[in-house]
């Protein structure tokens, strides 16, 4: 019955800085256990500059027998050593190269980025959205007009699909926002124009109010959150599953395709929904007049049609008219910019709603100050 070898380690005194370790016989998990903690101590006292292991009388040696040597590695090089490897044999250097490997170099830790830089970066940032953002203004808008002026050959079904889901569906949540608004706004200023004798005028607040501000301005808010950031998700994912890469390897463009029936619904839904969102938030005042001031729902509507002209309700609606575009636009170049993973449909559905509300604040404070010079 043949015996089962061992494992063998002899140590040489160290001569000219070198230690020296002869290693044989069969390094494995069973046999390990007896030089292991013999070599590491001979490693750890030499601290010399260079130890070398002769490994030509290896006969066998598995990831436990390359585990060794790199701990003796590791213990020379902790005190600033090398180690070097001597006649292992070929047939076990695989498993040795393994473990052995260089170790990545380790990469400095990134310098702190001061304020200025930070601020430098933001507005640089800041500035090439706005550039890309005008790029794509003039790419939808050619797509817009394409689609007006190409009926038969636009995608009807999806646009009516569109107008449904981003129109019919955002009408319930139109309805209660602007009705809750004209209530509250009924409330704060029959309380203002009560110290004035002013009651009669709380119609005609609520009616302006309603039909050149805060109609179109709370319909476009909505459906930047509901159907903008839905825009974006649905083009991000698209982009991410290749989809849109596939449209253009069959001569479509994606630009026609996904974002013209987008922006031809949110162009007439947002109208027709600011229409709902003034009869809501005007119902919601009438409440306030018949409740709080004890008038009848006649004299309001009597008050309103003194107060409320034609340029008021089509300066409204013009308004509705662009941020439905700014809207619908938005959550598509967003969605249209998406790169990466599943993240990144996330982040791009986020900064459609955030780019979409600032950009409507901002757009609704123009038309502000050009119908205060033009007398609108």
């Amino acid at each position: 019955m043949q015996t089962a070898e061992t494992a063998r380690l002899t140590i040489d005194p160290p001569t000219d800085g070198v230690l020296r370790l002869h290693v044989g016989g069969r390094l494995s998990a069973d046999t390990l256990t007896a030089i292991w903690a013999r070599a590491l101590r001979a490693v750890e006292g030499a601290r010399v500059p260079e130890v070398e292991v002769h490994a030509d009388q290896v006969t066998f040696c598995d990831a436990v027998g390359a585990a060794l040597l790199v701990a003796l590695r590791d213990a020379q090089e902790s005190s600033g050593g090398r180690i070097r490897l001597v006649g292992f044999p070929d047939a076990y250097q695989p498993v040795v190269d393994l473990l052995l490997r260089p170790r990545p170099e380790r990469q400095p830790p990134p310098a702190r980025i001061g304020w200025v830089e930070r601020v430098g970066r933001g507005a640089a940032a800041f500035f090439r959205d706005t550039a890309d953002l005008i790029g794509w203004i003039g790419e939808l808008l050619v797509a817009l007009v394409w689609g007006v002026l190409n009926v038969r050959r636009l995608r009807i079904k999806d646009t009516l699909r569109t107008m449904q889901t981003a129109g019919v569906e955002s009408l319930p949540v139109v309805l209660l926002v602007s009705g809750l608004i004209g209530l509250v706004l009924g409330f704060q200023s029959a309380l203002q124009l009560r110290r004035f004798g002013g009651d009669i005028y709380l119609a005609n607040l609520i009616g302006l109010s309603m039909v050149r501000e805060l109609g179109p301005l709370m319909t476009a808010v909505v459906l930047t959150a509901r159907s903008g950031s839905a825009f974006a998700a649905e083009i991000g994912t698209m982009r991410i599953n290749e989809e849109v890469d596939a449209l253009r390897t069959m001569g479509i463009d994606p630009v026609r395709f996904l974002v013209t029936p987008r922006m031809l619904a949110a162009f007439f839904m947002t109208p027709l929904l600011t229409m709902f969102a003034n009869v809501a938030g005007i119902a919601g005042g009438c409440v306030v007049w018949t409740a709080t001031l004890g008038m009848s729902p006649a004299g309001y509507a009597a008050q309103l049609e003194q107060a409320i002209g034609l340029s008021d309700l089509f300066s409204g609606l013009f308004k509705a008219l662009v941020f439905g575009l700014l809207v619908a636009g938005v959550g598509c170049v967003r969605g249209m910019q998406t790169r990466g993973g599943a993240s990144a449909v996330g982040e791009s559905t986020t900064s459609a709603v955030v780019s979409g509300v600032v950009l409507i604040a901002v757009t609704d404070s123009l038309f502000s100050v050009a119908f205060y010079h033009l007398g609108i």
